[in-house]
């Protein structure tokens, strides 16, 4: 119970110039030109701590990985009920994408103490989730910054507490818990991400005053597809051989 999850090291220290750099160019292409002169502004920026919970389709690793291109300290939080497919060996095989990859040692939401779930996110300034993360963070007694909702987090795991739904507490105490901690903690997500009205519809069914955000998010990391870094992907995938064998 006590056990650190496994984590990749972090880049931050090492690279602490190279991602001031990357701020204060980041401040300028956005119009903040005076920020990005600002030697405090900086800084303060370079101590801040920014973490994405969860993984599905892969998408927060992408998002991560461009908040570590403008030069963000940016950690991605992998639960361990995670599906394979959707963990980050399985984007990329780039190492030094800036992104720290740390494992949670979660497995339910009502396993443990929410001291200990708070030890592990604790350091954080900024966190954005999706999936399960808002049971999480209800748990801890946390508002969520943002959620950013994949489908099912958001139309049936906040309803899986009902007692005239097909799970209720006496047949599955662990759906249970798991719908009325989700459904808790959307009430209290600061902002949520909404990329489709549909998005919209289902949050209504639960809050009636959330903060929603219209934007797209960034499903796929273009960076990592375009030149050195493809030629790089291409270089480093296992794959590859077998390719040019077909091709031959």
């Amino acid at each position: 119970m006590t056990s650190e999850p496994p984590s990749s090291p972090s880049p931050c220290a090492i690279d602490r110039s190279v991602r001031a750099g990357r701020l204060r160019q980041s401040l300028e292409r956005l119009g903040f030109a005076d920020e990005a002169n600002d030697p405090g502004m900086v800084a303060g920026l370079l101590q801040m701590k920014i973490a994405l919970m969860g993984n599905m389709n892969n998408a927060f690793f992408a998002f991560a990985r461009y908040l570590a291109d403008l030069g963000l300290d940016t950690t991605l939080l992998t639960f361990p009920f995670e599906i394979s497919h959707f963990l980050p060996e399985c984007d990329t095989y780039q190492t030094g994408h800036g992104v720290t990859i740390r494992q949670l040692p979660w497995t339910h939401v009502m396993a443990a103490e929410s001291d200990w779930l708070y030890s592990h996110v604790s350091e954080f300034d900024y966190i954005f989730g999706c999936g399960l993360s808002v049971a999480f963070m209800a748990r801890i007694g946390l508002d969520l910054d943002v959620f950013f909702p994949y489908g099912s987090d958001l139309y049936e795991y906040p309803f899986l507490w009902s007692d005239d739904g097909d799970y209720d507490k006496h047949r599955d105490p662990s759906r249970y818990f798991f719908g009325k901690w989700q459904a808790a903690g959307l009430a209290h997500c600061r902002a949520i991400w909404s990329y489709d009205s549909f998005v919209d519809a289902e949050v209504a069914k639960i809050v009636n005053d959330a903060n929603i955000v219209e934007m797209h998010a960034p499903f796929v990391h273009a960076p990592s597809y375009q030149g050195q870094n493809l030629a790089a992907t291409i270089a480093q995938s296992p794959f590859s051989p077998r390719f040019q064998d077909i091709r031959r």
